[in-house]
């Protein structure tokens, strides 16, 4: 077994034994949907209930890993030289899930973003993901960060699996949430430039 994966298995171990659900984005978040692992990854990303955050990295620091960075909405923490970003998300007192994510502001999360049961597997454990629409929203929005950066090969290649699970009119509505598509940008009034 690689070391990234040791780490992943190390990862929901002390998850599950502190009761912290959690849910995979990025790239083992679609290998969890798909039940298989589509290229070696840089990195480990989940998210988690923002009030969920300081317990969770309680247990990753007695499992052995170390904080390399804070912010209030996310935690970046290393094992055996393995990155892992801890994202986090909160409920609104309508019942929104949304994320803050500091300077780039706060965006919603679509309805059944984050299941109660596991729905992927990795490593061949049962995990849970993060749902394709939300998927969509996370590998679509890295690009709203700075429109100018041109979108790198890999989200391209997961964009296109992604939106062979998710239908063209959900993306329109969930643009409504998180406006990653080219053209005009609601979510970040500050940055207007439109994209080539």
């Amino acid at each position: 077994m690689d070391a990234q994966l040791q780490v992943l298995e190390e990862l929901v171990a002390a998850a599950e034994d502190a009761g912290i659900p959690v849910w995979f984005y990025g790239g083992y978040g679609l290998d969890a949907l798909l039940g298989r692992r589509l290229r070696p990854h840089k990195d480990i990303d989940l998210l988690l209930r923002r009030g969920d955050l300081a317990h969770l990295v309680e247990a990753l620091l007695s499992a052995g890993f170390t904080v390399q960075e804070q912010q209030g909405h996310s935690v970046g923490l290393i094992k055996s030289e393995q990155w892992v970003e801890c994202l986090t998300f909160e409920t609104q007192a309508d019942g929104t899930l949304v994320t803050d994510t500091g300077d780039t502001g706060v965006f919603s999360w679509p309805d059944g973003a984050f299941p109660d049961e596991p729905n992927g597997v990795l490593a061949g454990r049962q995990v849970r993901a993060a749902s394709w629409e939300a998927q969509y929203l996370l590998k679509a929005g890295y690009q709203a960060y700075d429109p100018q950066q041109p979108l790198r090969q890999k989200d391209a290649e997961d964009l296109g699996l992604i939106c062979e699970h998710v239908s063209a009119a959900a993306r329109e509505r969930l643009a409504e949430l998180f406006d990653p598509l080219p053209g005009t940008r609601k979510r970040y009034p500050e940055r207007t430039e439109a994209r080539e």
